[in-house]
């Protein structure tokens, strides 16, 4: 009796330790789930370093939003592995030290937002905010390799629990058999003492049931509980098959059967039972022949395996996830292993392609194979010092394939390490950042040099200034600015300036490159810094640059004639600063241009007001148009034929408050650079247009008012419906207006002109070609255009005098030019009677001059008028 005591209580506590066992399998964590979340999160921090640098640097539109979407998702997955959640399959974190390490990286992640934000919104210092975001996000990269590396040490410590817990298993199982046999034997002899055998069964940890034909006649307690039954009489004489699943139903059958035939065990099978519930569970169930005081029954014994069946499948979804991240890493990175050594062991397909080795060529090789020699002795003495440590090492390699050509790989080796703690393989895993590497140079590149040009730009410029301050040098400064850059640009094209602003540049290079550092500070501006160098020396450098860039240009088959303005500050009596010596360069530049352009001025203390003077000028000009300061003056174009005055050209003047009156040539050039040309040149248009048809109203019907119109007007996409507005408000027959365009006015984009002067002389209007000879015309123009009349340059007027026959010839030319196209030709600058009576002689239509009359106000001419206009 006392050994079949002892045999039950084995049994019990077998089965105690085998559920203890298969519980803590349940209760493992998935480690590998964890460990993934928290590499994406390392790897969400790389994108949004990388999308904030694209974004200041390279203002790339799709940066923004896969920037944005970067963040949605680390901040989600990061609070998923804070404080838990369940759509990601994470838990609430038990480990305080992980906990503290990912509150570190929570804290750092608050302050990347708001710099993110600023990125986003453009606000702050932009190159600041870059070093701000590298220097956090590198912080928030520690963090989560600590995370990651003590996940994995738990998972380590996780495998070897299994192994021994698989130990242990075997070593139950082999016990439970035993006890199995021994039970049996034990309830043969249990006739004897029914009462003790009850007791013992009772509080068995398996479930027993015994049966007899099939109908269930006894049940202990550990049976009914897991089948969740209240007592003994909700089961003892019904049939065996309600606790079983119908699918089993066939396989318990035949077990039964075999049983009761053959007398003798049945092995361990598993199947599935039936709770009260409903409910499925997973048992392993044997079955033994079960005679007592006579009868034959059959003692079923069985232990629930749910728990273990579920571990079981965790695991198989464990080592699949494992299995998954080994395709995945193997398809997105470059996986190599090597021995302690670093002979390479396993290298994947990746590996081959981007080195362009074959496997063959690589196993059983160093890295030697692939060593670009770009890496110093030293820096791989650092790499194996760590990895040899049992440490991490992450880095960029420049490596080379086998064909010669060389490539970057963002480099992660991890030591595998023994029981004695020391490595004994090495797993390497590259990413190829090549073309990141190229990015990073453009990058360098754009924020060192100008774009256009290739010059260093005005950053790098004020660096190199700020050194040569540092050093006490003999330090020039020369301020350099096109002369009327921006008339160019806007006449010919973007385009056209682009190309000449390169041109400039090529021609500063072999001017000064051997005795300065030139930078291009931006639009038609270039700064140049020369040491140790004289005031003598700089003047004569000034004149070859000068003279160097007055030389044409040919661009697209136009000739292109520009000149440059100069501002020179020396250090350190015209400052000792960058700031200063910058300031004073650029108001030498203002005063050299104020002086008439195309020249140099080294810097005075009294060219300060210069600055200040375009400034006012122009904050001026804005209010002038506000107050009405502007009036129209109109100079009386007379008809050589029959002496009488025929049409009026409006000229605009400025009566300043203080400054008097201001002509056009003052003030037009800021107009236009300042974009303000487009409303006084409307302000003139309407107010031509009403005098002309008060005068039409006063007798003098036939008049004719011209009006200058600029390129920069002509450029707007509303002007042909914005001029045939004025003349309906102003109730002026088109036929009488007359606009005088400039011969750069064909030199914007042919068809878009053609198409506003036909549209233009379809409601009636007139075209002349003003100061004709002097610009860049082509004989296409006058026949393409339909131009009514060419207007003579004062220039070939002025000197035809005493018989000097070149003027004379080239304003004849002229007119033989317009009448061959049966064009009206206008002579300006008239001033002589020598003049006038040339022009007759050679058959010229209109003249214009002060010989006739000066630019008058509209109410000075009433004299004027009744004098020409009714003559007889």
């Amino acid at each position: 009796m006392k050994v079949a005591i002892f045999f039950l209580i084995i049994l019990s506590i077998s089965g105690a330790t085998y559920f203890i066992v298969t519980a803590s399998l349940a209760k493992e964590e998935n480690i590998s789930h964890i460990i993934n979340v928290a590499g994406r999160e390392r790897m969400l921090t790389q994108k949004i370093s990388k999308k904030a640098i694209q974004i200041v640097y390279m203002n790339d539109a799709n940066a923004e939003d896969e920037l944005i979407a970067a963040r949605h998702d680390f901040e989600q997955n990061l609070n998923g592995l804070i404080y838990g959640d369940d759509s990601l399959g994470l838990f609430t974190l038990a480990n305080e030290e992980l906990h503290l390490q990912l509150m570190h990286v929570e804290e750092h992640w608050k302050a990347l937002k708001k710099d993110l934000d600023d990125v986003l919104s453009e606000r702050g210092d932009q190159e600041s905010l870059i070093q701000r975001i590298n220097s956090v996000t590198d912080e928030m990269i520690e963090h989560l390799d600590s995370v990651v590396e003590m996940f994995e040490n738990r998972g380590n410590q996780s495998l070897q629990g299994l192994t021994t817990r698989n130990t242990i298993l075997v070593l139950f199982n082999l016990l439970f058999a035993i006890v199995l046999f021994t039970t049996w034997r034990l309830l043969v002899s249990l006739k004897k003492s029914e009462k003790k055998y009850r007791m013992l069964v009772d509080h068995s940890p398996l479930g027993i049931v015994i049966s007899k034909d099939d109908q269930i006649q006894f049940v202990n307690k550990f049976a009914l509980e897991t089948l969740r039954y209240s007592n003994k009489n909700e089961l003892i004489g019904k049939p065996i098959y309600i606790t079983i699943d119908p699918e089993c139903h066939a396989l318990v059958k035949s077990r039964l059967e075999h049983v009761r035939e053959q007398d003798e065990i049945a092995d361990f099978v598993e199947e599935k039972l039936i709770k009260q519930d409903g409910a499925t569970i997973f048992a392993e169930v044997m079955s033994l022949p079960f005679h007592v005081m006579g009868t034959n029954n059959t003692l079923t014994i069985f232990r629930d395996i749910t728990e273990q069946k579920r571990s079981k499948s965790e695991m198989q979804h464990m080592f699949k996830e494992l299995n998954d991240i080994k395709v995945a890493l193997d398809m997105s990175n470059i996986v190599e292993i090597t021995d302690d050594k670093g002979v390479i062991l396993y290298a994947n397909d990746k590996f081959c392609k981007v080195s362009k080795y074959s496997k063959e060529e690589v196993i059983g090789k160093t890295y030697k194979v692939i060593n670009s020699g770009y890496h110093s002795k030293e820096f791989f003495a650092y790499l194996w010092k760590t990895i040899q440590a049992g440490r991490v090492w992450e880095g960029h390699v420049k490596n080379r394939a086998k064909d010669g050509s060389f490539y970057w790989v963002d480099t992660m080796i991890i030591p595998f390490i023994n029981n004695e703690g020391k490595p004994y393989q090495y797993l390497t895993i590259r990413n190829d950042i090549t073309d990141r590497k190229l990015a990073e140079k453009e990058i360098h590149l754009l924020a060192t040099r100008d774009d256009l040009t290739k010059l260093a730009n005005r950053r790098v410029f004020e660096k190199k200034l700020k050194e040569a301050i540092a050093h006490h040098q003999q330090i020039a400064v020369l301020f350099l600015d096109l002369d009327r850059f921006k008339y160019i640009n806007d006449s010919l094209g973007h385009h056209i300036g682009d190309r000449l602003i390169k041109k400039v540049a090529n021609r500063l290079r072999t001017v000064v490159s051997q005795v300065g550092f030139i930078s291009r500070q931006g639009g038609d501006e270039f700064t140049i810094l020369v040491t140790d160098k004289d005031r003598c020396f700089l003047s004569t450098l000034c004149q070859e640059i000068m003279d160097e860039i007055k030389k044409p240009y040919l661009i697209e088959g136009k000739e292109i004639v520009i000149t440059c303005s100069i501002g020179i500050s020396i250090f350190p009596e015209d400052g000792k600063t960058v700031e200063a010596l910058m300031k004073n360069a650029d108001v030498a530049m203002y005063y050299t241009k104020d002086q008439g352009k195309d020249n140099y001025s080294f810097y005075q203390n009294k060219m300060d007001y210069i600055p200040n003077k375009v400034m006012q000028m122009e904050l001026d000009l804005r209010k002038a148009i506000e107050r009405e300061e502007f009036v129209l003056h109109y100079q009386p174009k007379l008809d050589l034929r029959t002496d009488k005055i025929i049409g009026m050209e409006a000229l605009i003047r400025w009566k300043h408050p203080t400054l008097g009156l201001i002509s056009p040539l003052e003030f037009i050039p800021l107009a236009e650079e300042t974009g303000l040309i487009n409303l006084i040149g409307e302000w003139v248009l309407r107010t031509a247009c009403l005098q002309n048809k008060k005068w039409h109203d006063d007798g003098y019907s036939s008049l004719t008012i011209a009006v200058n119109i600029s390129a920069h007007q002509f450029r707007q996409a509303n002007i042909v419906p914005k001029i045939a507005q004025i003349l309906k408000e102003t109730n002026l027959t088109p036929h009488f207006l007359e606009l005088e365009i400039t011969e750069s006015i064909a030199m914007l984009n042919e068809e878009a002109i053609i198409e506003k002067l036909i549209e233009l002389k379809k409601l009636g209007l007139k075209f002349a070609i003003d100061d004709f000879g002097t610009g860049y015309s082509s004989f296409k123009y006058l026949k393409k255009f339909p131009i009514d009349t060419l207007k003579i340059d004062r220039s070939f007027i002025s000197t035809n005098e005493t018989n000097q026959k070149e003027p004379s010839l080239m304003a004849n030319a002229i007119i033989s030019l317009a009448k061959s196209l049966t064009l009206e030709v206008v002579a300006e600058g008239i001033e002589t009677s020598e003049q006038m009576a040339y022009l007759k002689k050679h058959r010229c239509d209109v003249g214009q001059g002060y010989l006739i009359s000066r630019p008058l106000p509209a109410t000075d001419l009433n004299g004027v008028l009744r004098d020409y206009y009714h003559k007889d």
